[in-house]
């Protein structure tokens, strides 16, 4: 058996003769692993449970919980 190099990621390897390995073909189809992260989602890191805008670090729930906090 010859192995090569996945095609699109460059870091797994495929057997000769496939082009994408399996992590790759996942990908493709839209079907991600439990411990896989999406990063679609955007969900605050201290609660999560609260999508995030695109310029936020965390939700504005946590971000008044955490200024209270400091008082």
């Amino acid at each position: 058996m010859r192995y090569n190099r996945c095609s699109r990621c460059e870091l797994n390897y495929v057997l000769k003769g496939e082009e994408l390995c399996d992590i790759c073909k996942r990908e493709l189809a839209g079907k991600y692993g439990d411990d896989e992260v999406h990063i679609e989602e955007n969900i605050c890191p201290y609660c999560e449970k609260n999508k995030l805008e695109l310029d936020e670090e965390m939700c504005s729930y946590c971000r008044n919980k955490k200024l209270k906090g400091k008082r």
